[in-house]
């Protein structure tokens, strides 16, 4: 399209809050062709592309157009991310039809979208002060945000900087080379001001969902275990060091270090974060702050770990002449989330790396010979499998010479249990499901009658011992 009798063009640029600061009113002198100008339609920029490198997104797009001219009162160009908006770019050619987008290192990772508009002055058209936006050109789909840190996080500052890892460090933090727990470690140094806040802050950490799988964690529960040290100069109590968590939403305090007592060793602390942690990103932050910074010579901070652990199954041993091997159920999980809490299944047993059984009781009775060991017993949880202690030996399942041939009656028993043996016994004992003796009675006949009605329902082991023989019987205790 041909321009004619274009005598003058004036921009002026003028300060408008609708605009975030600034728009374009031009002055065209007549006659124009009216579709060089953007007045009922609004057409959005062209094909929106780019890519990242070295965490700056790098991007660009082709000019608006009506009939293959761009709009005389083009003004500028507004860029969204992830729906919102993030700044506007005047209009002054190809060259601004392009934008540089340094990576925020607060902005959670994940999968982020880029739209652009058009923005459109409106004075041509009888509207002086007017602006309208186009539709949205996009969207341009980026991972380009480092992904978060995954469990377990540790941080033991070998690099000698805060960057590998991308922490946020004020300008009194630093890597100190010479000292640690072991050597390095961070390090806050005095601050030669009142009323000071000194940060020390992660890059995000994935507490939410299984690498491996991408599902979502179920069971266990998440800690947050760091060390730290004070060398400070009086007891003041008016400096202190916060241990922060960002779940996302708000920063929550998750314990204090005080001056109040003046300089401490190092000290090692282990936080249950599971209430916060499970279902999000998460960032730590250790934060200097007080009134008199020039008193704290300094804060150290070591070996920093973030990681989710399953409860084990307890104290496996072994019972009865090492025939049956026992341990106690896992303590319970303390996650806030209970409805995503899944039941324990049961128990995998392991001679060595060879299962032996799955079971839901916590006893396993050995039936064939093996060898020394190790043998384990693992939690079968929905999603994490944790081990208990290893217990070793027997070499064999012992034999007896000959068996005493036992009845017993009835079984499962209410509240009394009747034992027959072929020959006269000499002890009774009986075990429950944990190993635990809970009976143990000399005998000298061949018959007799145990009172049940004091022991919990559940199962036991009932070892008879006669003169050269040893029987062991399970049975199970009802009410």
């Amino acid at each position: 399209m041909e321009y004619k009798s274009l005598s003058k063009l004036i921009v002026l640029i003028i300060f408008l809050g609708l605009l975030q600061g600034y728009i374009f009113a031009q002055d065209i002198q007549l006659p124009l062709k009216a579709d060089s100008i953007a007045c009922d339609t609004f057409p959005p920029p062209r094909w929106l592309d780019g890519y990242t490198s070295n965490y700056i997104h790098h991007l660009w797009w082709l000019k608006p157009e009506i009939d293959a001219i761009t709009p005389i009162n083009l003004l500028g160009y507004k860029l969204y991310l992830n729906g919102d908006s993030i700044d506007q770019i005047l209009f002054f050619g190809e060259d601004t039809s392009h934008y540089f987008d340094t990576i925020d290192f607060w902005f959670p990772p994940g999968f982020i979208e880029y739209h652009v508009s058009a923005l459109y002055e409106q004075s041509p058209c009888g509207l002086p002060g007017a602006i309208e936006e186009s539709s949205l050109e996009g969207p341009l789909g980026i991972y380009g945000y480092p992904e978060a840190f995954i469990m377990t996080f540790i941080e033991d500052w070998n690099t000698g900087s805060f960057d590998p890892n991308l922490w946020i460090a004020d300008e009194y933090w630093y890597v100190n080379g010479p000292y640690g727990h072991p050597y390095p470690c961070a390090t806050y140094s005095n601050f030669p001001d009142s009323a000071y806040r000194q940060s020390l802050i992660s890059y995000w950490i994935n507490t939410t969902s299984n690498p491996i799988s991408g599902t979502q964690y179920i069971d266990g529960d998440i800690y947050f275990e760091f060390e730290v040290k004070l060398n400070h100069l009086p007891m003041s109590g008016i400096d202190f060091l916060n241990i922060e968590l960002f779940d996302g939403i708000d920063w929550h305090i998750l314990d204090q270090f005080s001056t109040e007592q003046g300089s401490f060793g190092w000290t090692n602390r282990e936080i249950n974060i599971t209430g916060l942690a499970k279902e999000n990103l998460i960032r730590i932050a250790f934060v200097a702050h007080g009134v008199d910074g020039a008193n704290i010579h300094d804060w150290y901070i070591d070996n920093i770990r973030v990681y989710r652990e399953c409860n084990p199954p307890l104290d496996l041993h072994w019972v009865a002449y090492d025939e049956v091997m026992a341990w106690s159920p896992p303590m319970p999980h303390s996650s806030d989330k209970k409805q995503d809490q899944k039941e324990l299944q049961g128990y995998r047993v392991y001679y060595d790396l060879t299962p032996l059984e799955f079971t839901t009781d916590t006893f396993h009775i050995i039936d064939t010979p093996f060898g020394y060991g190790p043998y384990y017993v693992v939690a079968v949880y929905e999603d994490c499998e944790p081990a208990s202690n290893y217990i070793y030996g027997p070499l064999s399942v012992p034999d007896t010479p000959g068996e005493l041939e036992i009845t017993i009656f009835p079984n499962p028993c209410d509240a009394n249990l009747s034992i027959h043996s072929s020959e006269p016994m000499q002890s009774i004992q009986i075990f429950n499901a944990q190993g635990v003796l809970v009976l143990d009675k000399e005998c000298k006949e061949k018959m007799r009658n145990i009172d049940t009605s004091p022991f919990s329902n559940g199962i036991y082991f009932l070892q008879i011992h006669s003169a050269d023989k040893v029987q062991l019987n399970k049975i199970i205790i009802h009410h």
